[in-house]
């Protein structure tokens, strides 16, 4: 019987550019965003995988998505959870409402961006720094990028 894979050729030529770079410990933020619906099964085996062949510099963001679709408990508890089972530091975890993304301005994701930008920079002085970012279909990477890239 033939196996089922949503990985695509596209997915496929990215996951081995970021293998590439975690072998080479070139990674100096690792930012996975994942729906806060779906918070416990939104991921794939292979972001834990690179978190765990990352070098001792490289810092994990965690950035849920969709948080307007829930109620404000659930996201603290989310929270919560990310800190205690994955073990990602409280201030690394964010929480945030991509749903009106043509409203949304840059400072809308200031703390995020500053927070992967301190990462970056305490892994020392280097001339290009790169942060990666990770996630399931359809939870908001591309959305995140694009605000975040409004700003620079």
């Amino acid at each position: 019987a033939p196996s089922l894979s949503w990985w695509d050729t596209p997915m496929r030529h990215a996951s081995a550019e970021i293998a590439k770079l975690v072998d080479k410990n070139s990674v100096m933020a690792f930012v996975e965003v994942r729906d806060v619906r779906v918070p416990r099964t939104g991921t794939h085996p292979i972001f834990a995988k690179w978190v765990r062949d990352l070098n001792a510099t490289t810092r994990r963001v965690v950035v849920y998505t969709h948080c307007d679709l829930v109620e404000e408990g659930e996201c603290r508890r989310v929270k919560r959870w990310t800190v205690e089972s994955l073990g990602v530091a409280e201030r690394d975890v964010f929480m945030v409402e991509l749903a009106d993304l043509k409203g949304m301005k840059p400072s809308d994701l200031r703390a995020v961006e500053e927070r992967i930008k301190e990462m970056c920079y305490e892994t020392g002085k280097r001339l290009v720094y790169h942060a990666v970012v990770v996630g399931i279909p359809n939870v908001g990477k591309s959305s995140f990028i694009y605000i975040l890239s409004a700003a620079n």
